[in-house]
């Protein structure tokens, strides 16, 4: 339990001193626009960028939801079948947490499969 919430607050504070020196500047079109229109069909915005909150701490990272903004998630651009994935499975991670429940790596891949995903990295 204390490990979870030391690297929740990593994350966390990592996310906010992305923001503070400019992230959304460093933010690239977007590579399918139809994600976008899903994300905000849902009240989500998807942030695309190279640098992310997620690649601060895993540099190898393509995506990542946040606590601190649970309204946003970050996706670095990839090929469409990835960015579909990754962008589903983030928005798998803002249900989890507006329906109270615990963010869960393969419950998300599973959720984002029901969406339309291709494959997750997550349930083996």
């Amino acid at each position: 339990m204390f490990k979870q919430r030391v690297q929740g607050f990593a994350v966390g504070a990592a996310t906010v001193a992305a923001l503070m020196v400019g992230l959304p500047m460093l933010s690239s079109p977007s590579p399918d626009p139809s994600l976008d229109e899903f994300a905000e069909s849902v009240g989500v915005e998807i942030v695309w960028s190279p640098v992310t909150p997620c690649t601060v701490t895993k540099p190898q990272s393509l995506g990542c939801f946040s606590l601190s903004t649970p309204d946003v998630i970050y996706a670095v651009p990839s090929s469409n079948k990835k960015n579909n994935q990754v962008v589903l499975h983030e928005l798998a991670h803002v249900m989890q947490h507006r329906l109270g429940l615990w963010l869960n790596e393969c419950d998300a891949d599973r959720l984002a499969n029901t969406l339309g995903a291709h494959s997750g990295d997550y349930c083996d």
